[in-house]
């Protein structure tokens, strides 16, 4: 299986941002899925003595035989979305510039976040050759025949950290007071659907995601920035333990006006997910700090030691006082915020 590799472009306050939220907002997917599902079965003629004694007959071979008799059939199921979606999700991140390393904690992202999205659905089956009666026609074997069979659809898809990073992820200093970082996450992915009304739910695949990027430490909170490349993302799903598709009754074409009822039995025997284009998560983070105010030690408390650190990063003009756009002026705009931080107090 190939993975996708996600880019984080990170800015956090010098006391390292802790809690991440993912802002549906101003996040995106924008892209493409196909979906495609094998499955092996059966079909039959939906006649029967006592409810449908008019029904369809299924018959092997070309001509002869008698009764309703199962028809060996396979049928390949593609599934093609189109995604224009706002995720949403959280995580925690806590870097440590000392040792340069880096964790994330309780990465969860619902990339759906709670939409449903429809997809367009073609199938095709292939048979032995049989023929029905009532109406007669002969369907000769080894000719895919394309079918409707309703819709299908995306429930859910979600990413959800299952262990600790480990190793940490690591960083190494730019020396412009930014950090590159590097490392990978161990995470589950969880996909439903539904095919011919009915769910398929594979159950999450573990798999690990690579993580890439730049911190750059800013005053009183972060955002995180997370760009992945649907390009690279192929994944194949366990079915072994899916349980058969309910009976589909369908009806075949003839050669004339009338229709021959079927009804299929199917078991997935293959599942898998190809997909193109870009996930943008843009995640707000709360640092150390209580809020914007809250520059120094000890943190969660406001006082004589942060209204030093600003004083001393507004006159400096260091990155750590400019609380206010327009970003890199330092102008009474900061001294406001931080007064309001200041005054409104922590929690």
């Amino acid at each position: 299986m190939r993975t996708a590799c996600i880019a984080l472009a990170i800015a956090v306050a010098p006391a390292l941002a802790d809690e991440f939220t993912i802002d549906p907002g101003t996040s995106s997917i924008l892209g493409s899925a196909s979906l495609t599902i094998a499955t092996d079965g059966s079909l039959i003629g939906d006649y029967d003595a006592d409810t449908n004694p008019t029904g369809t007959q299924t018959r092997a071979g070309l001509f002869g035989g008698s009764g309703n008799n199962p028809i060996p059939v396979s049928i390949d199921v593609v599934s093609d979305t189109t995604f224009d979606l706002g995720p949403s999700g959280s995580f925690t991140l806590d870097a440590d510039t000392g040792s340069l390393t880096f964790t994330v904690d309780a990465f969860s992202a619902d990339m759906l976040n709670g939409q449903t999205v429809a997809s367009t659905i073609g199938a095709t089956f292939l048979y032995d050759t049989f023929h029905t009666v009532d109406p007669g026609m002969l369907y000769p074997g080894g000719i895919p025949l394309p079918i409707d069979l309703g819709a299908a659809e995306f429930t859910t898809y979600t990413i959800e950290q299952t262990g600790p990073m480990d190793p940490p992820g690591v960083l190494i200093d730019n020396g412009d007071g930014t950090y590159t970082l590097a490392g990978q996450i161990p995470v589950a992915t969880t996909i439903v659907g539904s095919v011919f009304g009915n769910p398929v739910e594979p159950g999450p695949t573990e798999t690990v995601l690579p993580i890439a990027g730049t911190l750059t430490p800013m005053p009183g909170g972060a955002t995180v920035t997370i760009e992945v490349d649907l390009g690279d993302l192929s994944q194949d799903f366990d079915t072994s333990t899916l349980p058969p598709l309910p009976d589909i009754p369908f009806e075949l074409p003839t050669l004339g006006t009338d229709t021959a009822g079927v009804i299929l039995t199917l078991s997935i025997s293959s599942a898998g997910l190809e997909a193109s284009g870009a996930i943008s998560l843009v995640a707000n983070g709360v640092a150390g700090g209580c809020n914007a105010a809250d520059l120094a030690e000890p943190f969660g408390v406001l006082d004589l030691a942060d209204l030093t650190a600003f004083i001393t990063g507004f006159l400096a003009q260091d990155p750590s006082a400019d609380l206010a756009p327009p970003a890199g002026t330092f102008d009474l705009a900061d001294v406001q915020a931080f007064v309001t931080a200041f005054v409104g107090g922590c929690p």
